[in-house]
Order: structure tokens, then sequence, then C-alpha cells
């Protein structure tokens, strides 16, 4: 894929700042915690970036670490780009501030809101919770990076923790296009991967992969604790007991404020979880255990193969993807091409143009799609 010398390229892994600030306008980041932190230090240097946080304490350090701090308002006044980082109970509210400063912003004209995208785990909720958001003409992308640590706050930012790691970009029938391809560009400027989805299939993948993993946490962590033999399971656990209870490590607020956002898909999936525990031990004969782990071999190796979008090591070598163009004009087709393409395991990796010059996608999918 090549670029007109009147047009960036942006490309996924490129490092930080693989984006000149033109790509992305002005950003303001709202909530320095971990994941805002991380964003608006990625960020800083090769952007016109600035953050604002409730905690006057978070706002000082975020200035020693070079990130220019301002008011809410003027964050949300001055930026074109609007990136809100807050737990998934604090949205509709600052959503209702977002739009109560955008009607109060005589500098704009009713074509230049700046666009709003998030970090929320639940996505069914930001996209309910926009709804103050589009009666006020203010456009809104959700988003959702799949990146962190078991440590939160912004001592532990680090401009690099989105390198490499998906980033879900959600869409629907009523998505702004334009928006989105405009949103697309901070993940990529971030080296993540952009995993397009709807906002209920994302919800029910993260149920999944993310909240019932932290619930399964949090019961190894609690039985071994509490066990018949006392302090034995502790002093016999290998490296795969430690792997499988270090989410249970983080903050306890923030998986119980996720996980009830989440109670319908996490149910379902935790059904699904003690139904597949049950087939595998109503017959405990060494040939069918033998064949529910090969399965699962299999099934593992497919799902690092899809996270990390390319083949399994020693593994025959596939194709990595392609690039697709769409025209000026004539965009609507891609809103079922992304949503498919993340359906598929797929992520884009890289965008070429914009919605007024025409569009090129370069991207990964896995084999077969």
């Amino acid at each position: 894929m090549s670029a007109s010398a009147d047009r960036e390229v942006i490309r996924s892994g490129g490092g930080i700042g693989a984006s000149s600030s033109g790509g992305l306008g002005r950003v303001g980041v709202i909530g320095l915690g971990l994941i805002g932190g991380s964003i608006a230090l990625g960020l800083s240097g090769n952007h016109d970036v600035s953050g604002y946080d409730s905690d006057p304490g978070v706002m000082s350090d975020a200035n020693g670490r070079g990130i220019p701090t301002a008011s809410l308002d003027c964050i949300i006044r001055r930026s074109d780009l609007v990136v809100v980082c807050v737990p998934v109970d604090a949205i509709r509210r600052t959503f209702q501030s977002i739009s109560e400063a955008v009607g109060l912003d005589s500098g704009r004209t009713p074509s230049q809101p700046p666009v709003v995208t998030d970090t929320c785990p639940v996505q069914r909720e930001s996209a309910a919770a926009s709804a103050v958001l589009a009666g006020m003409g203010v456009p809104f992308v959700g988003g959702h990076p799949m990146a962190g640590k078991e440590v939160g706050g912004f001592r532990n930012a680090e401009a690099s923790i989105f390198r490499g790691s998906p980033w879900a970009l959600l869409l629907d029938d009523d998505t702004s296009l334009d928006s989105y391809l405009r949103t697309m560009v901070l993940p990529l400027a971030l080296g993540a991967r952009v995993v397009p989805a709807r906002p209920e299939h994302h919800d029910r993948a993260v149920g999944l992969v993310s909240h019932l993993p932290h619930v399964i946490a949090a019961a190894l962590a609690r039985l071994a604790a509490s066990s018949d033999v006392l302090g034995l399971p502790a002093a016999l656990a290998g490296g795969s007991f430690r792997d499988m209870i270090r989410v249970a490590g983080g903050s306890p607020e923030m998986a119980a404020t996720m996980c009830s956002f989440n109670s319908d898909m996490l149910s379902d999936a935790q059904r699904r979880f003690a139904m597949d525990i049950e087939v595998a031990m109503s017959d405990s004969q060494y040939d069918m255990l033998l064949d529910y782990f090969m399965t699962a071999t299999l099934s593992a190796e497919r799902l690092v193969r899809i996270r990390t979008g390319g083949p399994v090591p020693s593994r025959t070598q596939e194709a990595p993807g392609g690039s697709v163009t769409w025209p000026a004009g004539r965009l609507e087709p891609m809103r079922s091409w992304l949503t498919d393409l993340g359906l598929a395991g797929g992520h884009v990796t890289g965008i070429d143009g914009d919605g007024a010059s025409g569009v090129t996608l370069s991207y990964w999918a896995p084999p077969g799609n």
C-alpha cells in the first residue's frame, strides 16, 4: 500500500508516534489513571495532547511527566478528539459533562463538535450513555483497549503499554464512519491493533475472555486459601496456578464494577464454562480426557494465532492479510466489512487516507477468512 505525498499513512506497531500530530488533531484525555495516563504519555512529544483528572495530585504528577493539564471544560472545548478513561459507573455523568460543555461553547459551530471515544470495558453501557452526546450533535465511537496491569493509577502508566495489544473499536448502524476513521488513528498511533466490533458482540466476547477469568481467578484464590490442607496449596503452587490467579491481585472495585455491568453476558459465559467442565468430568476415563485435552490444545493454538496476529511458532507460515480500498463517497460497505473482520478474529493494522479522499485499510485475518 502506498500513499501520495499529501496523505499520511498510519500503521500499527510502528512505535509510539507513528503518525504526525495532524492525524489526530488536539487530543484531550479525561481520567489519568493507568489507561488514560498511558494514552497521554504515549502521545506526548509527538501529538498535541492534554489531560484532566479529578484528583489534583494526579494532575500534578502528570505535569511532572510532561503532560499538560487543564480543567474538564477546557479539555472538552479545545479538543478535536476526547478520550474518556473513567470507570464504567462514571461514564454517564462524564458524557453529561461533555454534552454540557459543548452546549456552552459559543466558539464552536454545530459542525465542529469533538469526536468522543472511551476505554470502557462494557460497551453497551457506553452506547446507551452516548445518547446525551448525540442530542448535542457530538459523535461517539466506543473503544476498549485490551491492555493493562494488575496495578492501576497514573504512577504505573507507561507509554508503550498498548504496543501490539488489541484495541476494540466499536461501531453499529448509526456510527459515523468518518468519525470512526478519525478515531482509528488513535490506537494505531499507540502501536495497537484495531479490532472492529459491535457493542453487543464486544460485551459477549469480553464476558468470556476477560470478565469470566477474573471470576475464575478469584474463585481459585479463595478455594486455595481456605483449603483444609492449610498452607500446602500455596507451598506447592507452580507457574500455572500463579498465572491463573494473577488478575485476582488487581483492583477488587474494578473487577466488581465491570462484572456487575456485564452480568448477563458473564452469567451466560459462566453457565457454558460449568457445562464444559461437567462434560470433561462426566466420564473420567483416559481416552475421553485425552480427547478433551487434545481438543483444548488445538483450540488454544488457534486462539494464540488470532491473539498475536500471526502463525503459532513452528507452525506453517500463513498469509498475513492484505489491504482493501473504498473510494470517496462510497464508504458504507465498510461498515459490514469491519464487523465481519472482527467476528472472524481479524484486525486493522493501518489506514491510508480519509473519508473525503478515499480510504485504504491494511488488515490481518485468520486463514480461511
